[in-house]
């Protein structure tokens, strides 16, 4: 009998058949949006920048996509310092991975090499409901931060029949936030999370079981997801 998880973001149809092949069936049922700001303001802050020797901090895959659609040719002067995962392959896929001088799993790991870089003009994009851990980091090690928000986050909270399910994944803090506003866990269920940061807004809701991916990516999540079950199948 196929194990029956829920994504609470889009999963690619490689993943979903990979799982299936390994007896996990995925229901994909996103609980947050992502819509790129687009107004007067962010492109004329954007347009001084696309010459400069820049540090740009991405901690997120969308901050990525944003600005490749805010800027019509890509900035070849930036350096580029980012978390792991989908956002070092979307930074790597948009400017090349020569311009990627540091990359870590989580934001406060990545404030920690932004520190030891001698960067002039550090630029953080991000969304609108970004956490504190990288800027509080940086500005307690003295280092100036520019913030640009180019994407806004919108919770879609839907109340789902959640007894079917045996496993929960969830991507982002705000994924997590939406999903408990309207939703509980069955008894029997596993929770995986894609970082500690993420796994730590899902235990202020609930006591169940939490997995943690070992790396901030889809390919690494679902790796994590397939081994778990296969052990457990061990141990039954």
């Amino acid at each position: 009998m196929d194990i029956n998880l829920l994504s609470t973001r889009h999963l690619s149809a490689e993943s979903i058949k990979d799982a299936a092949w390994c007896g996990i069936h995925i229901d994909i049922t996103p609980f947050i949006e992502v819509a790129i700001r687009e107004d007067e303001a962010l492109l004329q802050s954007l347009l001084p920048l696309a010459g400069k020797p820049i540090l740009a901090i991405f901690t997120s895959a969308y901050a990525v996509q944003a600005l490749q659609e805010l800027m019509p040719e890509a900035p070849r002067t930036w350096n580029i310092a980012c978390t792991g995962g989908k956002t070092a392959q979307e930074a790597a896929d948009w400017l090349g991975d020569a311009a990627i001088v540091a990359t870590a799993p989580n934001a406060a790991q990545l404030a920690q090499k932004i520190t030891a870089l001698s960067a002039q003009q550090v630029v953080f994009f991000c969304g609108d409901q970004r956490l504190d851990h990288l800027p509080v980091a940086l500005q307690r090690s003295g280092i100036p931060l520019e913030e640009i928000i180019v994407y806004e986050t919108k919770a879609t909270p839907l109340v789902l029949d959640t007894q079917p399910y045996r496993g929960v994944l969830f991507f982002s803090p705000s994924a997590v936030h939406s999903f408990f506003s309207v939703n509980m866990l069955p008894f029997k269920c596993t929770v995986f999370a894609i970082g500690a940061t993420t796994a730590a807004v899902v235990q202020s809701y609930t006591f169940h079981n939490t997995v943690i991916s070992p790396e901030p990516g889809e390919q690494a999540m679902l790796d994590q997801v397939i081994n778990y079950y296969n052990e457990e199948r061990l141990i039954n």
